[in-house]
């Protein structure tokens, strides 16, 4: 048998296996070519319940591959835990079919010019009126426990729209805060509270909600702990801050489920 290039019950490797590590060249690739996986609540009509029968309502899952990472059944709940490290907002645009039916078009950052547009709005073309849906989401990128401390992780977006939206509100006032220390030049609370937006950490869950004609899952957080300035974790999340920041998100984050969903997932999702 040939030289093992792993040794048996350790991490130590073979000067043939270092040569490797060390000779390979990735010329361009950058880490603005890595894909960023999101973080999805599975509703009655996403594709990998209905179609695909691969997951089930009101999993929480991971984009890229349907790892299932929590769930938001109260049978079977299970929660997630998360530090956000960026936010930024985006308008979701799908033609309405008919039916409860809507065809995915196009997704786009939220600015000052167009944030206080009409979430319904009609177009003419070729002689047909088409309606449109655009629903805003608020996304952060964030890194999850069991992420921590691993210098191979890599972030996943949260995004939360419709009714999940009010979920988004304890992170988004986080960040808000810390702006306005950041203005004010107070780097800690008078409580001992770092004002970074990646030193609290936050749980993800979520919760079954109804009306006379459907039922949806939302997600629902709170808030579980904070960092402190000697919690390597710390540096870890500012790191990936200052990668993320400079992202084109819309292009660079996993939005094949968009194309997958007959509807966005919210109060037409029926169970």
């Amino acid at each position: 048998m040939g030289t093992e290039l792993v040794t048996k019950g350790s991490n130590a490797v073979s000067t043939e296996l270092n040569s490797m590590f060390e000779s390979i060249d990735f010329g361009n690739v950058e880490s603005k070519d890595l894909l960023i996986p999101k973080i999805l609540l599975m509703q009655g009509q996403s594709e990998k319940v209905l179609k695909d029968a691969t997951h089930k309502a009101g999993d929480i899952i991971k984009s890229t591959d349907g790892t299932v990472y929590g769930s938001a059944r109260d049978k079977d709940a299970k929660a997630l835990r998360f530090i956000p490290i960026y936010m930024y907002k985006t308008w979701v645009k799908h033609e309405v079919l008919g039916k409860g039916k809507m065809q995915y078009i196009s997704t786009t950052p939220v600015t000052p010019q167009n944030t206080d547009q009409k979430w319904e709005q009609m177009e003419e073309i070729d002689g047909v009126m088409h309606t449109y849906k655009l629903t805003k989401n608020i996304n952060f990128y964030v890194l999850l426990e069991e992420d921590f401390g691993n210098p191979l992780a890599v972030p996943h977006v949260l995004p939360f729209r419709s009714t999940s939206s009010k979920a988004a509100d304890i992170i988004e006032s986080w960040f808000a805060e810390c702006n306005v220390a950041q203005r004010a030049r107070v780097k800690v609370s008078p409580k001992g509270q770092l004002m970074l937006p990646f030193a609290k950490i936050f749980e993800l869950g979520g919760k079954l909600e109804s009306n006379t004609d459907n039922s949806w899952y939302v997600f629902k957080t709170k808030e579980v702990g904070s960092i402190t300035e000697s919690d390597e974790r710390l540096m870890q999340s500012f790191n990936w801050y200052q990668t993320v920041s400079k992202f084109d998100h819309v292009n660079k984050v996993d939005n094949s489920e968009e194309g997958q969903q007959a509807a966005p997932a919210s109060e037409t999702s029926k169970f």
